[in-house]
């Protein structure tokens, strides 16, 4: 929700209203605006529960999976991705965005990027711990190669970051405590960073741990002709 953000998601579209699909819709956040911009958009996602909560956000939403779009060929004019590619298989994912891609449609892809490639290592080890269900990280050279790869030209690069904030308890609702505890895990990171990425700020202490977190937003293009 920070403002920086989700002011990267926008895009000024040549006709309104376009259509818009947000892919991994989760609340229907990334696709807001548009709807607010009176373009047709729709969301899809793998959990009820959250389309559930996007509906108020776009005019239609599906029950679908990234790797397989319920839509035909060439049926949009926008796709938006937005903190989900690490959930999922990168490649096949974006093999189906650009599927659903009208000739010259764009894509917006958005997430949380390791601070550099040197850091990436650490970064990894980080979060495969205090957040185990993310699949992959991505750097900003990787996620600009697998663009790429699935056809599609760079556009334009956003970058941002924000420092984020969080309580050893919330750790703990969503991993398992590694063997040497929380407080001794975050001291470790703490000093591989100061090392490695001092840029990234991480600081731990009594209860809660803070680090600036590395944000890129890419603008690309459906390359050649359909």
């Amino acid at each position: 929700t920070d403002p920086t953000l989700l002011a990267h998601l926008k895009l000024t579209l040549p006709d309104t209203p376009a259509d818009v699909l947000d892919i991994g819709s989760g609340t229907g956040l990334a696709a807001a605006w548009y709807s607010a911009e009176g373009h047709r958009c729709i969301g899809v996602d793998l959990s009820p529960q959250m389309s559930v909560r996007a509906a108020p956000r776009v005019i239609l939403t599906n029950f679908g999976s990234a790797l397989d779009l319920p839509y035909f060929d060439q049926s949009f004019d926008l796709a938006l991705m937005r903190q989900m590619l690490h959930y999922t298989e990168p490649e096949l994912a974006l093999q189906e965005a650009f599927r659903v891609l009208r000739p010259n449609g764009k894509l917006i892809l958005s997430g949380a990027i390791s601070p550099s490639l040197s850091a990436r290592p650490v970064w990894e080890e980080f979060k495969n711990v205090t957040q185990p269900l993310r699949l992959r990280i991505f750097s900003a050279e990787s996620l600009q190669q697998l663009l790429q790869a699935a056809g599609f030209d760079i556009v334009e690069n956003r970058h941002a970051s924000l420092m984020r904030v969080e309580r050893f308890a919330t750790l703990a609702q969503r991993a398992l405590e590694p063997v040497s505890g929380w407080p001794k895990f975050l001291t470790m990171m703490q000093k591989l960073f100061s090392q490695i990425a001092p840029e990234m700020e991480f600081t731990v202490g009594e209860d809660t741990f803070s680090y600036r977190q590395f944000w890129l937003t890419i603008v690309a293009q459906k390359a050649g002709k359909s």
